[in-house]
């Protein structure tokens, strides 16, 4: 079994349990437009991962709103979750275990998220985690986003890693092939509310299916 040296997170619905809070804000956004909440969440959950201004032009179109630039419903999106910053989420089951262990055992550790890195370096110090981390990428720091490789390739080269020496978690289609593009192992998360294991092919299939956050530390190289 490969043992990885590196050990890069997703943050969204891998680390935090954001699910909630991201629904929320998009019904935020929809009663701000509408005046109730239109948006199917199963529909919704299809872009759990990308950066919010695809997912916005997706809902966009998927919905044909009109009225509302991408730029314009993205700040409803933000003026919810600015309003309301500590109702982000909490750490999963296991997961502030699984990061201190990893800090003491040398593995670097760092997050590849298309969320903004204030919210995210914001969310991490809320819930007392931010010290685990050695490299923040989050969506300002490349124009290329998943699942195309930059943001894992960026992260480990800041890391002072190779990319197959990396495993790259994560709890979406998007964030597999992110890793799997970079040369990275790939791993789901089996609590992931956006994306389930069974069907995912090619690039989006994952290396390994993590039921429970210690099952990490079998992979590393400690």
């Amino acid at each position: 079994m490969k043992k990885y040296r590196a050990v890069l997170f997703d943050f969204d619905g891998t680390l935090i349990d954001t699910n909630g809070y991201i629904v929320d804000s998009w019904k935020y956004a929809s009663e701000k437009i509408f005046g109730k909440m239109v948006f199917d969440v199963s529909y919704l959950a299809t872009h759990f991962g990308t950066p919010l201004e695809f997912a916005v032009e997706e809902t966009i179109k998927h919905y044909n709103i009109e009225g509302y630039s991408v730029e314009e419903l993205c700040a409803l999106y933000r003026e919810y979750q600015k309003e309301n910053p500590t109702k982000i989420g909490v750490p999963f089951e296991g997961i502030t275990e699984l990061l201190k262990e990893l800090k003491e055992k040398g593995i670097k550790v760092g997050v590849v998220t298309s969320r903004t890195k204030p919210t995210t370096i914001a969310a991490l110090e809320l819930n007392e985690i931010d010290k685990y981390f050695d490299v923040i990428i989050a969506v300002e720091d490349t124009q290329i986003h998943k699942p195309l490789p930059e943001p894992a390739l960026i992260c480990c080269s800041r890391m002072g890693v190779d990319p197959e020496d990396a495993l790259m978690v994560g709890d979406s289609k998007w964030d597999i092939a992110c890793g799997n593009n970079a040369g990275c192992g790939s791993a789901l998360v089996a609590w992931s509310f956006a994306q389930k294991a069974e069907g995912l092919e090619g690039v989006e299939k994952p290396d390994y299916v993590i039921e429970k956050a210690e099952e990490i530390l079998k992979l590393c190289a400690i």
